[in-house]
């Protein structure tokens, strides 16, 4: 099956415009355009609630101010429990990939990651064939 690359909707919450950027140009290069953008966590949610089912993945930073990663996974996981949510964070530690995987996480990416891997876990993800 194609994926239609058009209908692909990413939400890429990141406070940290340098990697909020880089992010997008991976995305780009996959061919995804629909990139939504959120600088925490709140901003996310408020974007979820005006623009429900919508989304075809949520790309998130951990460590951001006002709500973090791991607070705005919680949440989407009440009303959106099969949405595709790939944390993307400085976290290795198993305790936060522990703390994450118990939120349901989809996906776990640790930075810094190259293009491949990123568009690995991405196509996971989505089910696009690579």
């Amino acid at each position: 099956m194609d994926v239609d690359m058009n209908e692909t909707n990413v939400l890429l919450v990141e406070d940290d415009v340098n990697v909020r950027t880089a992010i997008k140009g991976m995305l780009r290069e996959m061919g995804i355009s629909n990139i939504q953008e959120a600088t925490d966590g709140v901003k996310a949610l408020e974007y979820l609630d005006d623009h429900p089912d919508v989304l075809s993945l949520i790309v998130c930073d951990w460590n951001m101010p006002n709500k973090t990663g791991i607070g705005l996974l919680k949440d989407v996981r009440q009303a959106y429990p099969i949405l595709p949510f790939l944390m993307v964070t400085a976290r290795a530690d198993k305790d936060s990939v522990l703390v994450a995987k118990n939120a349901d996480v989809t996906g776990y990416i640790c930075k810094p990651f190259s293009f491949e891997d990123f568009r690995k876990k991405v196509s996971t993800m989505l089910k696009i064939p690579m």
